[in-house]
């Protein structure tokens, strides 16, 4: 069962335990009422002898038995009016019947709302803790470094060279990393993160010999060897 379907069946469960009650209350009062007059009766009846001499046993027959039956009926009549009054005063307190359905609806807002603001929250800490992460330890840097010695390795590059690739590395992928953290939810980045490697690969061709050139374009066609295939390269699914 949803919240959608839950929520009206619980005010049906408690809106029926109400009229349950009242019913068993007033069966109750009818009751007592009924008792009253019972014993009403046999006051207001005058006492017969019964046969054989037998003392009378129908109702009281002394003016001390019928004071106190009075006094009993008194009592009672009392706590039968108490328990009327607060019948009463709670049929009293209860809304009126247009009530109910604007109290369900708010309460189904209020749940809404409450379950809204939690996925909200959770999706920023997510954010937030994505952030924090790819700060940690400069991750641009150190993959930037990464990348360096291996396209040093594969292309022969001159310590000139190396550290103009790593700086160009190291604030392209610092870009590639904001545009991923701060994406909007179901936001595909794709296109994105496409465009941001080939103005990265652009660069660092600006910087390599024409036969470094030719052998860099090789190796990002070989499956992305050089320092941005995969999930960053826009090749990869996780790239929105």
């Amino acid at each position: 069962m949803n919240k959608q379907s839950a929520l009206p069946a619980f005010l049906s469960i408690v809106s029926c335990a109400a009229v349950v009650f009242g019913v068993i209350q007033m069966r109750r009062l009818t009751t007592s009422v009924g008792a009253l007059e019972d014993r009403l009766a046999k006051l207001e009846a005058p006492a017969t002898a019964p046969a054989g001499g037998a003392t009378p046993s129908d109702g009281p027959r002394t003016l001390e038995d019928v004071a106190t039956e009075l006094k009993a009926l008194k009592a009672e009549v009392a706590a039968v009016k108490s328990a009327a009054e607060s019948m009463e005063a709670a049929a009293a307190s209860q809304p009126s019947k247009s009530v109910p359905a604007a109290s369900e609806a708010q309460v189904k807002a209020a749940v809404e709302k409450a379950l809204a603001e939690r996925e909200d929250a959770k999706k920023k800490d997510r954010k937030e803790r994505e952030k924090d992460l790819l700060k940690g330890g400069d991750l641009s840097g150190f993959a930037a470094n990464q990348a360096v010695d291996m396209l040093a390795k594969e292309l022969g590059l001159t310590d000139q060279q190396k550290a103009q690739v790593a700086e160009i590395l190291k604030t392209q992928i610092a870009t590639i990393l904001a545009a991923w953290t701060d994406r909007k939810e179901g936001e595909d980045t794709k296109a994105k993160m496409e465009q941001l490697k080939l103005d990265t690969d652009t660069k660092i061709k600006g910087v390599l010999t024409p036969e470094q050139a030719v052998k860099y374009d090789d190796m990002q066609r070989n499956g992305g060897k050089g320092w941005g295939g995969g999930k960053w390269g826009g090749g990869g699914s996780e790239g929105k």
